[in-house]
C-alpha cells in the first residue's frame, strides 16, 4: 500500500510547517538553534514560487527523541495574499539559520512530513 499524503487542502489555515535541525559534516547531531539571529523557512508552493517566512525554534518530539526544529505556523494573511496554499500540489521547503559568528546552516529540502508521507495541498469537496 502507497503511503497516503500529509493533506493540506486548498485555503487552509493553522498549518503547522516543521523541518528538524541536524547537522551531518561528522555524526549525526541535533543542534539548537534559538541563539541563530535568523531562523527562516523557504518554501516552494504550488503556482507560488519560492516564499520566505521567519520561523521560531522548538523542541518537538520524533521517533521518541527530542528534536530541534524550525517551526512555521501558516496564517490567515500568508493565503489570502502570500501565496500560501492556493493550488494543489507538491510543496518543498527548506531550513535556513545564520549566527552572529557568521555560521551558516540550511537543511535538506523537505518533502515529506515526519510520518513520512508526502507534503501535498489538495482541493476540496
Amino acid at each position: 500500500m502507497a503511503s497516503e499524503a500529509a493533506e493540506i487542502h486548498i485555503g487552509d489555515v493553522g498549518t503547522v510547517y516543521q523541518v528538524p535541525t541536524y547537522d551531518n559534516d561528522l555524526a549525526l547531531a541535533n543542534f539548537d538553534p534559538t541563539t541563530a539571529t535568523v531562523k527562516q523557512l523557504i518554501f516552494e508552493m504550488p503556482g507560488s514560487g519560492v516564499l520566505t517566512r521567519a520561523a521560531t525554534a522548538a523542541q518537538v518530539t520524533i521517533d521518541g527523541a527530542s528534536v530541534w526544529c524550525l517551526m512555521y505556523t501558516v496564517v490567515a494573511a500568508d493565503v489570502v495574499s502570500g501565496g500560501f496554499h492556493q493550488q494543489p500540489g507538491a510543496v518543498k521547503m527548506q531550513a535556513y539559520v545564520e549566527f552572529s559568528s557568521a555560521q551558516k546552516w540550511r537543511s535538506g529540502i523537505v518533502t515529506k512530513d515526519q510520518q513520512n508521507r508526502p507534503l501535498q495541498i489538495v482541493g476540496n469537496l
